[in-house]
């Protein structure tokens, strides 16, 4: 449900494709600085949702992703960790049910509005954080974040994920799907591709591969679904109807991608084992 006006969706989406073009032509050195400062310039100047979401949509948008996650809190003791958790509602409802959890962020303009009842790490975006050591998390949970990364750091921010695991872990990966996109602000002006902070959207098959060489060897769940549905799906076949609805010319490639049950097989629910 969006919120926003058209103004402030055009407002909104021209400050973000400017700071997003910064960052797409940056290097790495440099976005251990423009991370922070960019989203921080993005927060403070537009009607993101994070600021005007109202608390019934919040709560919704968490029980939806707790649906999923639940299917693997079998234990009161495990470590939970989130990748960039926004202002933190999701992180402090698995708080109730787990006695650790770690968030970590990028940008402190979001501090003041994140409760306190976790462990928050800020860091650069480029350089995994050292205060979370190897093979201490069960959970490691990852929510509309990684087509925000920049394309030359997420192998490196995956090896980290895989790294940071405990044996057994699992890695949760909720991503939109680029045959259905773009899903950032591009969306409302008929752009092909992303131009706004969805630095790359991926296809099912490109991040089952950026995965696996990443270190994780296998899939333990993939999930088609929404909306807090969810139900397993082989990922083979998700795989092969992503392949044909990629053969098939764009404008209809891009019509069908957005039919109800489609949308649900390709929307990237997957759950990676360690």
């Amino acid at each position: 449900m969006e919120l926003r006006s058209k103004e402030q969706i055009k407002k909104d989406f021209e400050i973000e494709k400017k700071l997003a073009i910064i960052l797409k032509n940056s290097n790495k050195s440099e976005r251990r600085n423009l991370y922070e400062s960019l989203y921080n310039e993005y927060f403070s100047k537009s009607s993101h949702r994070f600021y005007v979401g109202d608390e019934e949509n919040k709560k919704k948008r968490v029980k939806r992703q707790m649906n999923l996650i639940k299917k693997f809190l079998n234990k009161k003791d495990a470590t939970f960790l989130e990748i960039g958790g926004g202002n933190g509602e999701l992180s402090s409802e698995v708080s109730k049910f787990l006695n650790k959890v770690y968030f970590l962020e990028v940008s402190s303009v979001l501090k003041k509005n994140i409760p306190n009842d976790f462990e928050i790490i800020f860091f650069n975006g480029v350089d995994m954080p050292k205060e979370i050591e190897a093979e201490t998390i069960d959970i490691v949970f990852s929510n509309q974040v990684l087509e925000h990364i920049h394309s030359d750091d997420i192998a490196e921010n995956m090896a980290w994920a895989y790294k940071v695991l405990k044996k057994g872990g699992v890695f949760i990966c909720i991503t939109p799907n680029s045959l259905s996109g773009p899903h950032d602000d591009s969306r409302y002006f008929n752009l092909g591709e992303p131009q706004g902070f969805h630095l790359k959207e991926y296809t099912i098959r490109e991040l089952h591969n950026i995965l696996k060489n990443a270190g994780f060897f296998k899939v333990r769940s993939y999930y088609a679904g929404g909306r807090g549905i969810y139900l397993k799906f082989p990922i083979f076949l998700a795989k092969l109807i992503e392949g044909l609805i990629t053969a098939l010319p764009i404008k209809i490639r891009k019509k069908i991608s957005k039919v109800f049950f489609v949308k649900a097989i390709l929307g990237i629910n997957i759950v990676m084992g360690k």
